[in-house]
């Protein structure tokens, strides 16, 4: 049992021993360095309660993006996206290349078009800001935090644009084709009683009938093609937006442990495997199946009757309400991860802020979350110089170069028939965290990389001459890099950061052999090959 204020300290808390006696703990006062006091234990309460109950509360965007990034974060980011719709070089009524520098005067274009972005030319020329509900609405659906948001708003590019003019395009129910769908049944009605009512005429009927069905059948699938054509680019381009903009990094805790690490390369796999249905190629195919399909449906109807087109229209309208759900549920696995992540940490903090109070009060020292991370991440430095590799942080994750289909980026490149063999499988299929440490050093070495080989198959792999019948590279452990203008100063310097960032397997190919480095996390070990 305890009690506090007895001994007339402010700083004071009270105990009853176990004989009885009345035993008095000055408790510290608050320091610079995050450190909880018995003056905490109210707010550990709070933060116990806050974690395991969910009120009505948890549907309000704003509420939601404060409690998860704080206000100062987020009123930031909605000032800083109504700077960006205001610039000159944003607004206007045609296009502003974005390769010259940016100026000001009456005629300078916009990178707004209205006949491209009808919408947020629509909801700019209202004249209202973009109000902070909007903002938080836009940061919950695109995969933003309140920082990331803000330093997007800082770049000129169509990218945000883009992801706006989504963000207040309607879905496919709400969308002229949807209102059209679900009028289908009360048209189709009203003919159908039309032609009931003039039964008498039957001869005269039926020829005006199957003369303008027919002749507007094909017109009538052609608009729905249409239709659902611009349904599937606009859903696709939010859906990629999204699941690009998703950022392990901007949601977790900056305290980098082993756990961190094994959560942020799980996360990368999810992100490239959703990814994967974006490559133009596959995209091509699909929406050619789609059309295929509804081909395929209209040409079954030879002499359709009212009745036919009836079903047949309605049938399209609901496949690509369906169509859209599908594209929309590839980012599911993302949501499931980070939500079950976000829950899994709140239940924890708030059931061990019952300890802390205990603790706290009975005189025991705890340190908050920015006082542990920077205790933390000293360590980590210390150990660092020390020669050991640290873990992986999600933002060593989030800065692999992304395959885009096939170019890389100006870090890292992809050459040679491997990637034509293999495509996107042969960088992805390589371990998250072999790719993360290659990034971090392309950064220590300050030059454009080439990958010569990563990731092969079984089959690939046995078609190379010389390859190791047991190489690491089919368990997507070890590279083959390259750079302009390498030479035997520039390997071994490249060598040197390859092992202090962990690669242990180092081969050194000569001119004679392909002039690459190859490195790999298998046991240490060293060759050359002329």
């Amino acid at each position: 049992m305890a009690t506090s204020g007895l001994c007339g300290k402010r700083n004071c808390v009270t105990r009853v021993g176990s004989t009885g006696e009345i035993i008095e703990l000055e408790i510290p006062e608050a320091i610079d360095i995050g450190e909880f006091t018995s003056n905490s234990v109210s707010s550990l309460i709070n933060t116990f309660q806050s974690g395991v109950i969910f009120s009505a509360e948890d549907t309000d965007p704003i509420t939601e993006v404060i409690r998860n990034y704080g206000a100062e974060p987020f009123y930031s980011s909605v000032s800083a996206v109504n700077q960006f719709f205001v610039r000159d070089d944003v607004k206007g009524s045609g296009i502003f290349d974005i390769q010259d520098p940016p100026r000001n005067g009456p005629d300078v274009k916009g990178l707004i078009d209205p006949a491209i972005h009808p919408l947020l030319t629509d909801r700019i020329n209202t004249g209202i800001i973009f109000t902070p509900v909007e903002i938080a609405e836009f940061i919950r659906n695109f995969g933003y935090t309140p920082i990331t948001l803000s330093t997007t708003s800082s770049i000129i590019s169509i990218k945000l644009i883009n992801e706006f003019e989504a963000f207040y395009t309607k879905n496919f129910t709400q969308s002229t084709l949807g209102s059209f769908c679900s009028l289908v049944p009360g048209i189709f009605g009203a003919i159908g009683a039309f032609f009931t009512a003039l039964q008498d005429i039957a001869n005269l009927v039926n020829k005006l009938k199957n003369f303008a069905l027919n002749f507007s059948l094909s017109s009538l699938i052609d608009q729905l093609k249409n239709g659902i054509t611009k349904v599937l680019d606009k859903v696709i381009d939010k859906v990629k937006s999204i699941i690009e903009n998703f950022s392990l990094e901007n949601i977790i805790s900056d305290i980098k442990t082993f756990l961190v690490e094994k959560i942020g390369g799980q996360f990368q796999k999810i992100k490239e495997a959703a990814l994967k249905f974006f490559d133009p190629e596959n995209l091509k195919n699909f929406k050619a199946k789609i059309e295929a399909i509804i081909d395929y449906a209209a040409s079954i109807f030879k002499n359709p009757t009212l009745e036919d087109i009836q079903f047949l229209i309605y049938r399209f309208c609901q496949f690509v309400s369906q169509i859209e759900n599908g594209i929309n549920a590839i980012k599911n696995p993302l949501d499931t991860f980070i939500n079950s992540y976000k829950d899994t940490v709140r239940i924890l903090r708030s059931n061990s802020a019952p300890n802390t109070t205990r603790s706290v009060t009975a005189g025991a020292i705890r340190y908050d979350l920015p006082a542990k991370g920077s205790g933390i991440n000293t360590s980590r430095e210390i150990y660092t110089a020390a020669g050991d590799i640290p873990p992986m942080g999600p933002e060593d994750f989030q800065a692999v170069t992304p395959w885009n289909e096939g170019k890389g980026d100006s870090r890292v490149t992809f050459n040679g028939r491997w990637v034509a063999a293999l495509g996107r499988d042969g960088w992805e299929k390589v371990d998250i965290g072999v790719r993360a440490m290659l990034m971090k050093v392309q950064k220590d070495f300050g030059r454009s990389l080439f990958v010569n080989s990563g990731y092969r198959s079984p089959e690939y792999n046995a078609k190379l001459k010389g390859a190791a019948k047991n190489s690491l590279h089919m368990q997507g452990k070890a590279l083959d890099i390259s750079w302009s203008g390498i030479n035997d100063e520039t390997k071994e310097e490249f060598i040197r950061l390859a092992r202090i960032h962990g690669f242990r397997g180092i081969g050194r190919y000569g001119s004679g052999s392909g002039n690459f480095i190859h490195i790999d996390v298998g046991p240490e070990r060293t060759w050359s090959k002329a």
